[in-house]
């Protein structure tokens, strides 16, 4: 027995785990907060084009010059998956 000598193994304190979690947590919150945006900006587009469509309103908005706005449509580049360099 005076010869058992308990080994404890120290393994390294992973950090870089921890910062690429936050990492990627960041990057989902700000792929929510750019989903939640985009589909408030089309719901506003949406009522604005409806509104320019009914009577009076679209007497007052040829006169005016008010146009419908288009939805919001992500581009070839933007859908385009591009890796992140850590």
């Amino acid at each position: 027995m005076d010869r058992l000598i308990a080994v404890a193994e120290q393994y390294p304190d992973l950090k870089l785990s921890a910062n690429f979690l936050n990492l990627m947590t960041a990057l989902v919150d700000v792929e929510k907060d750019l989903a939640t945006e985009r589909i408030k900006y089309n719901d506003f587009a949406n009522v604005y084009t409806t509104n320019l469509a009914k009577f009076p309103v679209n007497f007052y908005a040829w006169i005016f010059g008010f146009e419908s706005e288009p939805y919001f449509e992500a581009t070839d580049e933007a859908k385009s998956l591009k890796p992140i360099k850590y």
